[in-house]
């Protein structure tokens, strides 16, 4: 994924990334499921996931299809409508003073 912008990430919902989870090298594949604007400068980004094994807080590194990586921090939310598990990631890209 390049950049950090709604725009790049909206063109990406449906795509699935696959998350190393430490410790045994095991991949735990989540789709990302909605893009939100929070404001002109902050959105976040929905993942749905297997209920197991639930990926605590933490930032990982998303592999997508393509082999490009893209850190985020994510929190687990808990069990969705439609999906065993659901993650939240939220960017602020607001401007420094």
């Amino acid at each position: 994924m390049d950049g950090f912008s709604i725009d790049s990430f909206r063109s990406r919902i449906g795509a699935t990334f696959d998350v190393a989870v430490s410790g045994g090298g095991r991949l735990v594949t989540i789709e990302l499921t909605e893009v939100s604007e929070l404001t002109s400068h902050a959105f976040s980004f929905l993942f749905s996931g297997p209920a197991e094994p639930v990926l605590a807080q933490a930032t990982y590194a998303l592999t997508d299809v393509d082999g490009a990586a893209t850190s985020l921090f994510i929190v687990p939310l808990g069990p969705g409508a439609t999906a065993p598990m659901v993650y939240e990631a939220v960017i602020n890209n607001a401007p420094t003073s």
